[in-house]
């Protein structure tokens, strides 16, 4: 068996295509991650093509912007073809048997939420009002919580 996981950043979104078989309908989404390498004087990015099928590719569609940073369990595929002047070519494709964000939500969306801001925090938006790492909870959802 051979497996690859891969971790880095989308380098556009997810783009979707969809067939219809027999009745059945295919979604394959297609993406380029972009890996980095080495470090200092050394570091440079790898960029490798993968896809993604199913309900994976949607949720990936969905939720994986252009610079998200998601972590991927792969299977590698190795594909040879032969050009119209007889030459040989060979290249890998990834394909994503699972995958988890290597960020949180904020963190990835920070640069898009700055060019485009939404709404203002109100007193109760349950994000970190100070850099105690913590989440602050309204008073009104105290009963409503799964425990004590």
């Amino acid at each position: 068996m051979l497996i690859a996981i891969l971790c880095g950043r989308l380098t556009k979104d997810v783009e979707i295509k969809r067939s219809n078989n027999n009745g059945k309908e295919t979604v394959v989404g297609n993406l380029t991650l972009a890996v980095d390498d080495g470090y200092g004087d050394n570091k440079h990015t790898n960029f490798f093509p993968c896809s993604v099928f199913g309900k994976s590719a949607e949720t990936m569609e969905k939720w994986c912007k252009k610079g998200t940073k998601v972590i991927l369990n792969c299977k590698p595929r190795q594909t040879s073809y032969k050009d119209k002047n007889g030459n040989n070519y060979s290249y890998v494709n990834f394909i994503v048997q699972s995958f988890e964000f290597a960020e949180g939500r904020n963190s990835s969306m920070e640069s898009a939420d700055a060019q485009h801001p939404t709404q203002q925090n109100t007193p109760s938006d349950p994000t970190p009002k100070k850099d105690d790492g913590f989440m602050q909870i309204p008073d009104e959802l105290g009963d409503e919580l799964p425990f004590s």
